[in-house]
């Protein structure tokens, strides 16, 4: 029984010590949000681009 409550003891001191912490001052709490598909259509285009390239080189 002594045994399982210095467990006990141990885990929960360890559960406290290394709790979240909040953020030190100066950084943000949450990234920005940026637009994933502002630009998607450039993406599609050089990807279609560098396929056929390749489709090309390859014969």
């Amino acid at each position: 029984m002594k045994k399982r409550l210095t467990a006990l003891a141990l885990v929960s001191a360890q559960t406290i010590v290394f709790s979240a912490n909040p953020p030190p001052p100066g950084l943000p709490d949450d990234p920005a949000a940026v637009p994933i598909n502002s630009s998607l259509y450039i993406l599609f285009a050089a990807g279609a681009l560098l396929g056929i390239c390749r489709i090309a080189n390859k014969k």
